[in-house]
């Protein structure tokens, strides 16, 4: 790491480490030029040495100094030092939402909505120059002491992600936001940077993330195959209104999603235009920050959070057990109308009436008692009756679930619809056992009773749909295509390269790229490394040609003649055969029937009833009678076999 007081680019002395993560440090500098502080992101000095990354990290970080905009943090400066490369930002006192949350729990609804609607304009004002973020989060949204919301790190993420470098404990952009076209590889668009906004909201308004698994794949893999519950679910006081936003910007059809951020900041402040609580809007109108204008020393450079003391949000402002106290009024009582202490007396000021007569309103009084009287009697009599119900009925607002387990999603969405309540599918479970989509288990249980528009929650079944690609660099050719077939996927083009750093034989680079989420079956290919580029030698000057000694001639001896030497006969070559779809078994036979032999198996001890998914060479290839034949097998039959 850099040491404080050491100076990038004979310009920006470092005297302050604000955080630290696996990509990047993050430091307060001095501007000696402007004499102003400044926020420095230094990179890995590993990628300072990939010429490809600082070309486009220079790129974007002109795209991104272009970008002004009062909810964007300004980008002063880029530059190359031994130390890495750098960008140069506006320093940003205050906290990132991230530290906010993790602090002081969820947000009010109204200053979640507050601080998205902030950050969706500040996406918009890029998308229209044609710039997208693609890692939308909330350690990027940074909120100051003057209450203002501001997003860090636009160009940053697209040079990092496009990087070929892969730095050990690290990973590409956050897989907890990504969207789900993201996660299968593809290119990051507006709806992308959409749908990892409304993660960042669903987290704001819950304290918690939409998905979670034991490792970036299975994280990747839950979005594209699960439906978030509501935030309502986990946190009853988020209006429906929120709730609806959410689920908008986070459908799995990126067509469903609001067309742009601009759509979204609308749809917020819409909600936020909504009549309520009036000195609640006012404090959530102030952003999660206003009230934090007191947080002395907290400060905030771009993605990384420094370990300061919290914004002290007031404690209204966020999800709490227990009620808070009711609110007390000083407004005084109005006087007693004069004459009106007595307790048998009017507060009119007239005189009484004389006694002994009866007006109507006296009438009127006791009607209304009576009347009061009886409704009182009549809700405790269903109160001990058991609510005037038979016994074995239900209330005609309440249902009893049948049970869904067995049913397709599809069926058990019908059989709710017709009930009144909605299936919620809130995960699935690899199951070879059962076809894909049936309801595995249900909440709540078959029997219950539930009031007509609830949510059931249910877990469904599926196949094995998306395969993490392995990472092959470095493998041997074998260990790679042995990992390329463990992983369901299937050996694509080999290609050779010559590297100088990989040795002979081993993988330098694949396609897809590792960690990628694709479809079961995709074909990887592969380059292998020929060692480093021979270094051509010399050409040896010629030397001047003695003369010749004369010598005297012997006398010739006789020569027996040599035995003659066997001409060896070639080897025929022979057409290899397409096995691909046989049983491995029957490949065996069918390749020494061929006139080869059988070489690498992958899996080694797979048996003969699976299938053969590759081979190498390819069908039709003329090869000398006896070469080996490579097979890989997979368990079931591809999905490209008749």
């Amino acid at each position: 790491m850099t040491e404080i007081g050491s100076t990038l680019g004979g310009r920006y002395r470092l005297v302050e480490l604000l955080g630290q993560g696996g990509m990047a440090t993050i430091y307060r500098a001095r501007d000696a030029q402007l004499e102003r502080d400044v926020a420095v992101k230094l990179l890995r000095p590993e990628f300072g040495r990939d010429p490809d990354f600082l070309s486009r990290f220079r790129d974007e970080a002109r795209a991104a100094a272009s970008l002004s905009h009062p909810n964007i943090v300004a980008v002063h400066d880029f530059g190359q030092d031994d130390s890495g490369p750098y960008i140069v930002m506006e320093l940003v006192e205050g906290q990132d939402l991230a530290s906010i949350i993790r602090d002081n729990g969820p947000l009010a609804p109204r200053q979640a909505a507050r601080v998205c609607a902030d950050v969706a304009k500040a996406l918009h004002a890029a998308h229209v120059r044609g710039i997208v973020h693609r890692d939308v989060k909330p350690s990027n949204v940074l909120v100051g002491r003057d209450g203002r919301v501001k997003v860090a790190d636009f160009g940053i993420a697209r040079a990092l992600t496009e990087s070929q470098l892969t730095l050990p404990g690290t990973t590409m952009g956050s897989v907890h936001y990504f969207s789900p076209e993201q996660a299968r590889g593809e290119v990051a668009t507006v709806a992308s940077d959409v749908y990892s906004l409304g993660i960042v909201l669903y987290e704001s308004l819950t304290g918690q993330r939409p998905f979670s698994g034991d490792g970036a794949a299975a994280v990747a893999l839950a979005r594209l195959t699960t439906t978030p519950p509501r935030p309502s679910t986990l946190r009853s006081t988020v209006p429906s209104h929120l709730d609806a936003i959410v689920l908008r910007a986070m459908a799995l059809d990126p067509a469903l999603r609001f067309a742009t951020a601009a759509a979204m900041a609308s749809a917020l402040e819409g909600f936020l235009a909504e009549p309520g609580d009036r000195p609640a809007n006012a404090a959530a109108a102030a952003g999660a920050a206003a009230a934090g204008a007191a947080a002395a020393g907290a400060t905030v450079a771009s993605a990384t959070a420094r370990p300061n003391a919290p914004v002290p949000y007031p404690p209204d402002a966020y999800a709490r057990s227990a009620p808070a106290p009711a609110r007390v009024t000083t407004r005084s009582a109005p006087p007693p109308p004069p004459g009106g202490e007595g307790t048998g007396g009017h507060a009119t000021g007239e005189p009484e009436e004389e006694p002994g007569g009866t007006g109507p309103w006296a009438w009127v009084a006791g009607l209304l008692g009576l009347a009061i009287l009886a409704i009182v009697g009549f809700l405790v009599f269903r109160l001990m009756t058991g609510g005037g119900t038979p016994a074995g009925s239900q209330a005609p607002d309440e249902v009893t679930l049948p049970s869904f387990v067995g049913l397709t999603s599809t069926e058990a969405q019908e059989q709710a619809t017709e009930l009144g309540v909605t299936i919620v599918v809130t995960g699935s479970e690899e199951r070879t056992d059962v076809e894909p989509d049936i309801v595995l288990s249900q909440d709540p249980a078959e029997g219950a009773t539930v009031a007509v528009g609830s949510e059931v929650r249910v877990v469904v079944s599926r196949g094995q749909t998306a395969v993490t690609v392995p990472d092959l660099r470095g493998k041997t050719e074998a260990e790679a295509l042995q990992l390329i077939v463990s992983s369901g996927l299937t050996v694509g083009p080999r290609t050779e390269a010559s590297d100088e750093f990989m040795p002979l034989g081993a993988v330098v680079d694949q396609q897809p790229g590792p960690g990628i989420i694709v479809a079961p079956g995709t074909p990887v290919s592969y380059v292998v490394s020929t060692g480093p580029t021979p270094t051509p030698s010399p050409t040896p000057s010629p030397s001047p040609t003695p003369a010749p000694t004369p010598t005297p001639t012997p006398a010739p001896t006789p020569t027996p003649t040599p035995a003659p030497t066997p001409t060896p006969t070639p080897v025929p070559n022979a057409t290899v055969g397409d096995y691909v779809c046989m049983t491995l078994g029957d490949a065996r036979s069918q390749v020494e029937t061929d006139g080869f032999s059988v070489g690498v198996v992958l899996p080694a001890a797979a048996p003969d009833g699976w299938f053969v998914a590759t081979q190498d060479p390819d069908p039709g290839t003329s090869r000398p009678v006896g070469s080996n034949v490579n097979l890989g097998v997979t368990e079931t039959k591809p999905a490209s076999c008749p």
